[in-house]
């Protein structure tokens, strides 16, 4: 496929991300899905932070555990389900917008029993870049069925759908083989995203926490501002 100038980024798809997954995602024109790759141990795949009295807490989907690779993972139950949104009421319900946003959310996660990962994580994302104004190409990365490992992989993704950009996240220098994208005539974008502080609920400022807890506090106009 010829190259264009659109700048692509390559992520696992995670459970109700924070604002910096969302800034990346506003900052590309390609976003594509990684998930074909083994699930991160520790993640945030399955998993997110929200805010409580007595601080951050995990709120965390229980898989099956009988395969690693993203796609085929399957959500072991749906108890999980009325266990986050009471967690939700119980910390939220005070907040400036809860009563814009939970009705919607709480739609999404009840319109079906949920059995893949990847279809709740998507289905969730794309209720969240709605509600943000987001439009962006969305592709996945076993579509293309590449074989390749670490940064030759995501070069090979990139050279899939196009790309002549590549937008990498906070951290990727540990990881990321420069030489490889400029092989491939790819340049290397990094994220220069800053957190910015924003009203909360009990006490001080709590950074990196999912975007549930901006969109609680100060809506959908106040976290577009914060991703830009």
């Amino acid at each position: 496929m010829a190259q264009n100038n659109k700048i692509v980024t390559i992520h696992q798809p995670q459970y109700i991300p924070y604002l910096g997954f969302f800034n990346k995602v506003l900052k590309s024109d390609i976003f594509i899905v990684l998930d074909d790759v083994s699930i991160n141990k520790g993640g945030f795949t399955n998993r997110n932070r929200i805010k409580t009295l007595n601080g951050p807490i995990w709120i965390t989907i229980p898989l099956v555990r009988n395969n690693k690779i993203i796609k085929n993972i399957k959500i072991q139950n749906t108890f999980w389900i009325k266990k986050h949104l009471k967690s939700l009421h119980y910390n939220y319900s005070n907040a400036s917008f809860f009563d814009v946003i939970m009705p919607s959310f709480k739609q999404v996660l009840l319109s079906k029993p949920w059995d893949s990962l990847v279809e709740l994580n998507m289905s969730l994302l794309n209720y969240l870049l709605g509600l943000l104004d987001i439009e962006v190409e969305i592709s996945f990365s076993s579509r293309f069925d590449k074989s390749s490992k670490g940064s030759q992989k995501l070069v090979d993704l990139v050279n899939c759908v196009g790309g002549s950009r590549y937008l990498a996240g906070p951290g990727s220098k540990d990881y990321l083989d420069e030489s490889t994208f400029r092989a491939s005539s790819i340049e290397v974008i990094q994220q220069n995203f800053l957190d910015k502080p924003y009203e909360q609920m009990y006490g001080s400022y709590e950074s990196n926490l999912s975007i549930l807890d901006s969109l609680f506090n100060v809506g959908p106009d106040g976290v577009k501002k914060l991703i830009k």
